[in-house]
């Protein structure tokens, strides 16, 4: 059997953003002959393209992921949970783990569900406002072909998902988006699809927990100029991990790779700002010769003579993530540009080396697992 090519590079561009994965046996093959299939329901066999991402909760508190089940059916692309042994939990300790279970299509994942919101909206990067209430097409049309899928481990009652778990499925749709050309709005829900459905359901974001993880992540793509106008300083984020403190953190880590020294090692991008942001704060602001060291205060949105350092984590930004402005001369005091950069893409404030492109030859590149789960 032929791989399927259009996920080939995710593994990867995972474990280069810190995340633990996993590659069960088998799921970069073509497990039951579907095709990747487009709105104008059109393919190119191994070479296409979901159209967009579908999100699931396994309304179980434990799961062990399976490229075929029993029957022989296929159902998502990836899990998430807390990885202990070989499964996959909602809470009890264990490290966030993405699993991979199929590179193609599920013949049991979206089900059947109303075509308009795939072909109308999804495809064409316009936001559906869900859930959805209307029945389902008759005759029955089935989503497998057209969305990708993930299934995180909760029993969707609406508890809180672990933070880990939850700031993993946020990379996770980052990446793909960047990778795909999407929008936020490509990732729906199961509820979106369907009124027989009511995934994903946490406490984040609840009642509708899918609208909170869009605005999340478009948040994450439109880069930190969607955060002008915040002051953040330690303590801020704790509980609820903050995006504009993950942008500040990865340029931080870019300023630090760049400029090395013996207490300059990287920090963690976690939205969380704690003593190592601060003191990796105070360390670059005392180069910059800010006047207040510890905090970065992005100025009011609403005055153009009001940037506070704002200019300053713009030019970080711009030379260590490439995001926004690159052509502004705005570098700060002793950076030094990247030669060839060419880093324009959100993904680089969680995977430092950026999205592959799936047309790569992986042939000879069958890395192995973070660890195994058979």
């Amino acid at each position: 059997m032929t791989d399927h090519a259009t996920l080939l590079w995710l593994p990867d561009a995972l474990r280069d953003a810190g995340l633990a994965v996993a590659e069960l046996h088998g799921w970069k093959l073509n497990q039951q002959g579907y095709y990747w299939t487009d709105e104008d329901d059109t393919h190119d066999r191994y070479q296409g393209d979901p159209v967009g991402w579908m999100w699931h909760h396994t309304a179980t508190s434990g799961f062990t992921p399976y490229v075929k089940n029993a029957k022989g059916q296929s159902k998502a692309n990836l899990f998430m949970g807390l990885a202990r042994g070989n499964r996959l939990y909602q809470e009890g300790g264990g490290e966030p783990t993405v699993v991979f279970a199929s590179g193609g299509p599920g013949n049991f994942t979206a089900g059947a569900g109303k075509r308009y919101v795939m072909r109308d909206l999804v495809a064409r990067d316009r936001r559906f406002i869900g859930p959805q209430h209307q029945a389902d097409d008759v005759p029955s049309w089935y989503g497998n072909r057209y969305y990708g899928s993930t299934e995180t481990v909760h029993l969707g009652d609406g508890s809180l998902m672990h933070p880990g778990v939850w700031d993993m499925q946020l990379q996770v749709a980052v990446l793909l988006s960047e990778h795909f050309g999407w929008s936020a709005w490509r990732h729906i829900g199961h509820l979106d699809h369907t009124k027989r459905k009511v995934d994903p359901r946490v406490a984040q974001g609840a009642p509708y927990t899918i609208g909170h993880m869009q605005d999340q992540v478009e948040a994450l793509l439109s880069g930190p100029e969607a955060f002008m106008g915040w002051t953040m300083k330690e303590g801020d984020g704790v509980g609820r991990p903050l995006n504009c403190i993950r942008w500040a953190q990865a340029a931080l880590n870019g300023f630090r790779a760049q400029h090395p020294s013996g207490s300059r090692d990287p920090i963690a991008v976690t939205g969380v700002f704690g003593p190592e942001t601060t003191a990796a704060v105070t360390d670059y602001q005392r180069g910059a010769q800010f006047n207040r060291l510890g905090e970065w205060d992005n100025g009011d949105p609403d005055d153009d003579n009001d940037n506070g350092d704002w200019g300053q984590i713009d030019a970080m930004t711009a030379v260590y993530i490439g995001r926004f402005h690159p052509e502004a001369d705005h570098t700060p005091p002793g950076t030094v540009t990247p030669h060839g950069s060419n880093m324009h893409t959100a993904a680089y404030a969680l995977a430092p080396h950026g999205p592959k492109s799936h047309t790569e030859d992986y042939a000879a590149k069958d890395h192995a697992a973070s660890h195994t789960i058979v």
